[in-house]
């Protein structure tokens, strides 16, 4: 489910934080979301569109309806519409509150919950998805949004590094990895990022590299100056601008707070070393075996629902079974 909500946070932002755009984050989301969910192939590709339109305006319904009880229990919420906990307190688990149930019983919540499930059970391209609770959090995010105030200028979203186009056989952004660890053999660094522009941190105008995460974690500042991906992407975006990238932030959509740092230099060239050198050691198939496929969950079998491309290579008796 963290990848369908990734995917529809992401898509809305890249449209949103457009400055020519006019529309609210939550009107960008609504109708952006609909596009994500075929072109990412969450829905299988032969779906009839006056189908997918009424459960996609089903389940915008539903996701309103409980993002207003999340409203209603919530500090915000005051006077008798407010749902608290049997003393009168805000709850920690509003799903529990009597309030709740009989809001969402008055609402016919658990009934609409299972149609909808049901019915994109039928068209959805995954068993292990389960779209109305993704697309139901996700929106309730997207409701929470805010767009940070050290934020000054944007100049890049979504931000290809090394994207290859088959067709044409060219890379957009190419950046090549460091001679030393990769770069003499032709290994390219390739992502996206988030967010590229300029920040006022600190009493000054600095550039910056921003990422977008829709976890529970609530990433600190001292955590931040290790941020392996962000670190690495300033290698990247340095090489491809020549302009010196000053910041590091991570903007959680979940804890509605952008946390930033200043690029470390020391730290950044160590962070790039650890890094890189795993690119090298792996053009030369040697392999660092840092997990184990010891459950389903481990990053070995499991990371945004795919194995690892390299299970072959680290365990290839256990791929062999899976194959």
């Amino acid at each position: 489910n963290s990848t369908i909500i990734g995917s529809l946070l992401h898509a809305s932002l890249e449209i949103y934080l457009n400055e020519f755009n006019e529309l609210s984050f939550i009107e960008v989301f609504e109708k952006q979301s609909k596009r994500v969910f075929i072109k990412n192939k969450y829905v299988i590709e032969n779906v009839e569109e006056a189908t997918f339109n009424k459960l996609y305006s089903q389940l915008i319904d539903y996701s309103r309806d409980i993002r207003t009880l999340w409203f209603r229990a919530s500090a915000e919420c005051t006077g008798k519409n407010a749902i608290r906990t049997a003393k009168g307190d805000i709850p920690a688990n509003p799903s529990m509150t009597s309030g709740w149930k009989q809001a969402a019983k008055n609402l016919n919540l658990e009934e609409r919950y299972n149609y909808l499930d049901t019915k994109f059970s039928y068209i959805s391209n995954s068993t292990d998805i389960n779209i109305v609770e993704a697309f139901t959090e996700a929106y309730t995010l997207a409701c929470n949004y805010e767009t940070p105030v050290e934020i000054v200028e944007t100049l890049f979203l979504e931000f290809p590094l090394s994207d290859y186009n088959y067709e044409t056989k060219e890379f957009t952004n190419p950046v090549l990895m460091p001679d030393e660890y990769g770069g003499d053999l032709g290994i390219y660094l390739n992502g996206y990022i988030d967010w590229v522009g300029y920040v006022y941190f600190q009493g000054k105008k600095r550039l910056a590299l921003i990422d977008y995460k829709t976890s529970k974690e609530n990433l600190t500042e001292d955590k931040l100056e290790y941020h392996a991906q962000l670190l690495a992407y300033v290698y990247a975006v340095e090489k491809l601008l020549g302009l010196e990238v000053e910041v590091i932030g991570v903007h959680s959509l979940r804890h509605k707070k952008l946390a930033l740092t200043l690029v470390d230099r020391e730290i950044l060239q160590e962070a790039n070393r650890s890094l890189f050198s795993k690119h090298k050691k792996i053009a030369a198939c040697q392999f660092e075996k840092d997990h184990l496929p010891d459950s389903q969950y481990s990053q070995c079998l499991n990371t945004f629902q795919k194995e690892c491309s390299f299970l072959q290579n680290c365990y290839p008796k256990i791929y062999n079974k899976l194959h």
